[in-house]
């Protein structure tokens, strides 16, 4: 491949040939020499970058389950995992002795996406455990599975109501659904909409029983996380210790003036006087310093309302002609407070984080209209020195 340069210097030397490289400035031909460069490294780090994608492509990298797992991901938002002798491999479980720690495998899946399916298939000698055959009941993450049932000793060992865990509209119509499977298998789904998913992380066991004892054969983990996100200018918050590895960006402009921050039930908001208060970098909190009026001299704490109190939404609505003359930036967020009922309720880890909102406030259309007007006169004349440069350069 020639490079721009290469061919910028011979042509250099096919004008000086011809006795009019004389007319050419040294200091316009550095430049020249300067930007080309830089152009031909960009583009050699560029096919480069594809070059190392294709191998790492032909290496075969993937986050895809390996064979060996008893669960798999069908792409589809569905999880299937197989306990079956033939289709498993034994793992050591620590804490268990005997035939069990060798017998039992385990398995960990998340749901964190807009629709969740798990399909449990108990193939064979194994039958479902006790919890989905009461179909609207799971296994606590920490139950002993061999224990999973009604009168299960110690009590924490019981099955529990999964919609317990959830949140949402219809949470306490979710339930298992057996998909009546061909043979001796039997096979139960599980469906959980992503607006179900609850504010914090928490999780829950399923599995497959022995046929012929008690033993369990098989035990699967479910991880409940949802994730903060953003769509228009609604931010929907969770508190997960995922739920926030990115900050929510929102911008507010004469056209599109509202910001919907749904913290949801057991949140609070922050800053805790956001009516009057900002913060102005970092993390949200409880208390920050920076006032609406310094930002915008009219404002009024009425812009901020409680659309939804038993849901935690709040918005902030900034009448058109009311932004500023500058372009402004603030943070507000939310945080989870604990429930009371804690661990007890839903299972799981009780770490949280912080859901921090970028607010970028936009400003006014008039004055987005007078900065243009200097733009466009600095237009016209880098417009010329480049002209003249060119003519130096062509004459």
């Amino acid at each position: 491949m020639e490079l721009l340069s290469d061919r910028y210097l011979r042509y250099l030397s096919n004008r000086r040939s011809f006795g009019s490289g004389s007319r050419c400035r040294a200091s316009f031909a550095c430049t020249m020499m300067f930007l080309l460069v830089v152009l031909d490294y960009a583009d050699m780090k560029r096919e480069a970058g594809v070059f190392v994608s294709g191998v790492l492509a032909a290496t075969g990298q993937s986050s895809e389950a390996t064979a060996e797992s008893i669960c798999q991901s069908d792409g589809e938002n569905t999880t299937i995992c197989a306990c079956g002798d033939s289709q498993i491999r034994d793992r050591q479980v620590s804490g268990l002795s005997g035939a069990a720690a060798n017998s039992l495998k385990q398995a960990s899946v998340m749901f964190s996406g807009p629709t969740n399916k798990l399909t449990v298939i108990c193939d064979g000698s194994h039958v479902p455990d006790y919890s989905q055959a009461l179909k609207d009941k799971v296994c606590p993450v920490d139950a002993d599975m061999t224990q999973c049932r009604n009168n299960g000793k110690p009590p924490a060992n019981q099955p529990i109501i999964l919609a317990g865990l959830l949140r949402g509209e219809n949470a306490a119509e979710i339930q298992w659904v057996d998909d009546n499977a061909p043979h001796s298998n039997k096979s139960f789904s599980l469906r959980i909409p992503g607006s179900n998913l609850p504010l914090s992380d928490k999780a829950f066991s399923v599995g497959c029983m022995k046929k012929t004892n008690s033993d369990a054969s098989c035990k699967v983990t479910v991880n409940l996380v949802k994730l903060s996100q953003t769509t228009g200018n609604t931010v929907e918050c969770a508190y997960g210790a995922t739920s926030n590895a990115s900050r929510q960006q929102v911008t507010l402009s004469p056209t599109q003036n509202t910001l919907t921050l749904i913290c949801g039930n057991d949140s609070a908001i922050l800053p805790t006087d956001y009516r009057t208060h900002f913060c102005s970098t970092g993390n949200a909190q409880e208390s920050c310093a920076e006032t609406y009026e310094s930002i915008i001299p009219q404002y009024e704490d009425s812009w901020w309302t409680t659309s939804s109190p038993e849901n935690g939404t709040y918005k902030l609505a900034i009448p058109s002609d009311m932004f500023p003359e500058e372009e402004k930036r603030i943070v507000v967020g939310c945080k989870y407070a604990q429930s009371k009922a804690g661990k007890a309720d839903g299972g799981g880890t009780s770490t949280s984080s912080i859901c921090n909102v970028d607010v970028t406030i936009s400003a006014s259309t008039s004055a987005a209209s007078d900065a243009s007007v200097p733009s466009v006169k600095c237009m016209a004349l880098s417009t010329a020195v480049v002209l003249g440069a060119g003519f130096l350069f062509l004459n």
